[in-house]
């Protein structure tokens, strides 16, 4: 018997099946399961987050190969599935999204990911200094979007591993997918550092969080710059009033690309040129 008769059965058993409105598309096929594993590059010392083991296939092999999982379950219905896990997977039931912020003691992520969470579960990474590697299985679509968005990007190298064909799932969802890696970036430019700095910022106006930003990134080129010139800097860019005084949290993705392709020019946010100044209230609404 395959995998997939293997639980159809159990799942019929218990008068169950997958409820696709909480996205439970799992996956069945090993080729994914071995792409995901040699993708992560397990090792022995690791501790691993997994988020949706659902029937605990791919968590059973991932714990064969590291020192603990750690599995985050948010359906107690899928309980009889992982009741046979290996010793050293340790089984929450909880919403992934809250459980994770505090903990701090693994350092890889790993998940057939619910499609639902995929945008928080790239949030929460920007913040996860723990995690240095994470395998995503996430739409398509989502991984093409994700490689331009301007806080990701600025954050990650995101890497489109292979494709998934809907057959690897049971039950099959109506988009394609992809194995994606997520690394945090070892070098950002001028430009990432910035975005980086003022997405953790989020509860300061733009002003202050580009002021702050500035000045950690002068420190970085080990220069000073005070806050008296930081601002002048950001008054020579010809930000909008309305804009300084957005809270960073509410600002539009089209302020941070906008910020990217101003700043992307090295040694520019030191010298602003002409080119700046011609940054207009209109091109920043």
């Amino acid at each position: 018997m395959n995998d997939l008769a293997q639980l159809k059965e159990r799942l019929q058993k218990q008068h169950l099946s997958p409820n696709v409105l909480k996205d439970q598309h799992f996956c069945i096929d090993e080729t994914v399961f071995q792409t995901i594993l040699q993708t992560a590059e397990l090792k022995k010392k690791d501790i691993v987050a997994e988020i949706g083991p659902g029937p605990g296939i791919l968590t059973g092999a991932i714990a064969q190969k590291v020192k603990k999982v750690i599995a985050i379950e948010i359906d107690r219905s899928l309980t009889f599935l992982l009741d046979n896990l290996p010793k050293n997977v340790e089984l929450v039931f909880a919403n992934a999204l809250t459980y994770l912020p505090p903990r701090t003691d693994f350092n890889k992520l790993i998940s057939n990911l619910p499609y639902q969470i995929c945008e928080p579960v790239l949030q929460y990474l920007t913040r996860a200094k723990n995690i240095e590697h994470t395998v995503l299985t996430v739409p398509k679509v989502f991984a093409r979007k994700a490689q331009k968005h301007p806080i990701f990007s600025s954050f990650f190298e995101i890497t489109i591993i292979k494709e998934v064909a809907k057959e690897a799932f049971y039950p099959q969802p109506r988009v394609l997918s992809t194995i994606i890696t997520i690394t945090p970036r070892e070098k950002p430019t001028d430009a990432q550092f910035l975005i980086q700095k003022l997405h953790l910022q989020r509860d300061k106006k733009l002003r202050n969080g580009l002021r702050d930003a500035l000045i950690d990134l002068h420190k970085r080129k080990k220069r000073t710059l005070t806050k008296k010139q930081a601002l002048e800097i950001i008054a020579a860019v010809h930000f909008s009033e309305k804009v300084l005084d957005t809270l960073i949290a509410k600002l539009p993705m089209k302020i941070y690309q906008e910020l990217i392709e101003k700043y992307q020019i090295q040694n520019k946010i030191y010298n602003p040129t002409p080119e700046m100044n011609n940054i207009t209230r209109e091109n920043i609404t």
